[in-house]
């Protein structure tokens, strides 16, 4: 009788074990997903406004986009002020509008678009060329799409080379086609020169401050591609660039603005910006 009970308990407890080692293993025969990209990323605007300091209608404009970036949409609009054209010319001779703010990739979007004139922008390249007082409605309807992918940069600055080094991380929420490419541009804040502005008197104002300044593209006007295949949702693609700042720049006031466009469309699908120093 003694064995039969003996037996009995042994079995008792083997069921006992069989139970609790079923508990304990199930968790760990779930395997993680490692490949779902993230839920949700911000959505920035990009508006590139074309000007140039002879132009005197020009402050207006920009001051409407100033306060659309600081009190309609803050941080969600990134704005880049692209001197171009015939008022973006510098004087030759005597003391006002010495200064050249022309560059080669904001003279080639703006071939790109055919731009008439200044001021005019864009927003997010959809739908061309815009005057300011379609900016506010392009802008909310842009926030109200999904981004397609997300931009973070790292900046980082030696003073004493003058050297940045941006590193730009693009993780894709969605799935996309093989001709998004990425740019970096170049922008400072808060360039204090002349500027002709039509609501002044005089009209040659000496010291407007010239806010977000196109200085460049820090690769190329139309930046490098980022896959050369069909790019897949939660893919991630890591791109590092060197740039020698000019030693007419301040530091201190500028910007790393990148974006991610379409080339079949010429969208641009996000932008992210992050200042040169913390």
């Amino acid at each position: 009788m003694r064995i039969y009970k003996i037996f009995g308990l042994l079995l008792v407890c083997c069921l006992v074990c069989i139970q609790a080692c079923d508990i304990v293993e199930e968790p760990f025969e779930e395997t993680p997903t490692t490949t779902t990209p993230p839920t949700s990323a911000a959505k920035k605007v990009l508006v590139e406004e074309f000007t140039g300091h002879q132009c005197g209608n020009c402050p207006a404009v920009s001051a409407s986009l100033h306060d659309l970036k600081t009190q309609a949409f803050p941080d969600q609009l990134i704005t880049i002020l692209i001197h171009t054209g015939s008022l973006a010319r510098p004087k030759t001779s005597g003391t006002k509008f010495l200064s050249d703010y022309r560059t080669q990739a904001g003279d080639d979007i703006a071939s790109r678009f055919s731009l008439p004139g200044v001021p005019f922008g864009l927003v997010n390249r959809v739908g061309g060329l815009q005057a300011s007082s379609e900016w506010a409605s392009s802008i909310s309807l842009e926030l109200q799409e999904a981004p397609v992918v997300s931009i973070e940069i790292d900046n980082s600055f030696d003073a004493s080379s003058r050297v940045l080094t941006s590193e730009v991380t693009t993780t894709y929420l969605e799935n996309s086609s093989d001709q998004d490419y990425l740019v970096l541009a170049l922008i400072e804040d808060n360039v204090v020169d002349w500027q002709k502005d039509y609501s002044q008197n005089p009209q040659d104002v000496p010291d407007y401050n010239h806010h977000d300044l196109f200085r460049g593209n820090i690769n190329s006007t139309w930046g490098d591609q980022l896959s050369t295949a069909s790019i897949g949702a939660g893919e991630i693609f890591t791109k590092s660039y060197t740039y020698t700042l000019p030693a007419d720049y301040d530091a201190s006031n500028c910007k790393v603005v990148a974006y991610v466009r379409n080339a079949d469309s010429d969208e641009i699908v996000n932008a992210e910006e992050v200042a040169l120093q913390p």
